[in-house]
């Protein structure tokens, strides 16, 4: 039986060279990454069992499919 681990998703930035992130623990990739639209750069990491990793190139792709669709004209004023 295979267990799994718990993963959430969240935004990330840096800004004046501080790294900063939401916090939020988003359960999808989309959710994470409309909530890093605001910031510029912004990137999403996912993190499981309280550890950050950078994201696969699969879940990557679902980032630059949100930053570069109308989802994104839709969460900037």
């Amino acid at each position: 039986m295979e267990s799994r681990v718990p993963v959430h998703y969240e935004a990330a930035w840096t800004d004046s060279w501080a790294y900063c992130q939401c916090f939020h623990p988003h359960q999808t990739i989309i959710e994470a990454a409309k909530c890093g639209l605001k910031q510029p750069g912004f990137y999403v990491v996912a993190v499981e069992a309280g550890v950050s990793r950078e994201l696969t190139a699969d879940e990557d792709k679902i980032v630059d499919t949100v930053r570069f669709s109308k989802l994104a004209d839709s969460a900037t004023p």
